[in-house]
């Protein structure tokens, strides 16, 4: 009994230093009440007069229009994550933020003007995705408003991952057409070229010549979900641990090709798990080995940034007399 208790003695003591932290923190945030006031009526805003969408979803509110959208797009499903993300990147960056002075800018209430104008057009021509770029640019000018320009230049990035939030999907569909075709015929290759399975590509459509099995490369399996995805993570991890700007884009530059290969090293294992072992392996492995090929990824990603990895900062030189 007596070991136990000691052994959640450091746990009791990490939990109570980061609530420590936390409340100290919260209590160097000055003007908290006006911004709870402000960003609460703007989030009543978009809920009663945010979507215009009637004929398609019924409901005024923007934010049960986007969670539908994620519902019944799988694709764009990884926004609901993002407002999460960006909160930890903002406690992430608590001591340059609260290193800054903060002070009421008035000229913010340009930037959220522009946001209300953003929205009301949207509004009208029913356009939601719009809308949704409105309020997240709203709440970002209402940082600025409240704690000042500096405050809402520390905090561009976190913000500025919100537009991963927006639901885009949509307007990706015709970049999935090439995406598609490019993946059938890299997969066509390898398995027809290299392995020598007997296979006939036409379009997206890879086929056997004797009519046992027939593939089909849809707008799901283009890989653009996990490039969305993989973009959105390369860009927190380049900007976290680098600051050199070429590092920064490098890995950011890594994403659509890492995304491309796991998604064409997917595809061929779907369809020499058929050939080899049956369609039912097949099916398991369309189901299941995207998550294996996005650990892949996201493996590759690291090791870019151990390869990349900056040195550390010099010491401080001693004071000059």
């Amino acid at each position: 009994m007596e070991t136990t208790h000691a052994a959640k003695q450091p746990e009791a003591a990490q939990e109570q230093s980061f609530l420590d932290e936390a409340k100290a923190v919260w209590g160097r945030i000055e003007n908290k009440g006006i911004f709870a006031a402000l960003l609460a009526s703007w989030i009543l805003l978009f809920h009663y007069l945010g979507n215009s969408t009637f004929g398609y979803r019924l409901g005024a509110s923007l934010f049960e229009w986007t969670l539908a959208d994620y519902r019944g797009n799988p694709d764009d499903e990884h926004g609901k994550l993002i407002p999460f993300v960006v909160l930890g990147l903002l406690w992430w960056k608590r001591g340059e933020l609260l290193a800054i002075p903060q002070r009421t800018w008035w000229t913010g209430l340009i930037f959220l003007g522009l946001a209300c104008m953003v929205h009301v057009a949207g509004f009208l021509v029913q356009q939601a995705r719009v809308s949704i770029f409105a309020f997240f640019f709203g709440v970002y000018a209402l940082f600025g408003v409240v704690w000042g320009r500096r405050w809402m230049r520390a905090a561009l990035f976190p913000f500025g991952l919100f537009v991963f939030a927006i639901p885009i999907a949509f307007w990706l569909d015709p970049l999935t057409i090439p995406l598609r075709i490019m993946a059938a015929q890299v997969t066509h290759f390898i398995c027809h070229g290299v392995f020598g399975v007997p296979l006939l590509r036409q379009g997206t459509q890879l086929m056997d010549p004797a009519g046992r099995y027939n593939f089909e490369v849809a707008a799901a399996c283009s890989g653009i979900r996990s490039l969305v995805a993989l973009t959105a993570l390369t860009t927190v991890y380049a900007m976290m641990m680098f600051r050199a700007t070429w590092r920064r884009c490098l890995v950011l530059g890594s994403a659509l090709p890492l995304s491309l290969l796991c998604n064409i090293l997917r595809l061929v294992c779907v369809v020499l798990g058929t050939v080899l072992f049956g369609e039912k392996v097949g099916e398991f492995v369309h189901e299941w080995f995207g998550f294996l090929t996005y650990a892949i990824a996201l493996v590759c990603v690291m090791g870019l940034g151990v390869l990349l990895r900056e040195p550390a900062a010099p010491p401080p030189g001693p004071a000059s007399a």
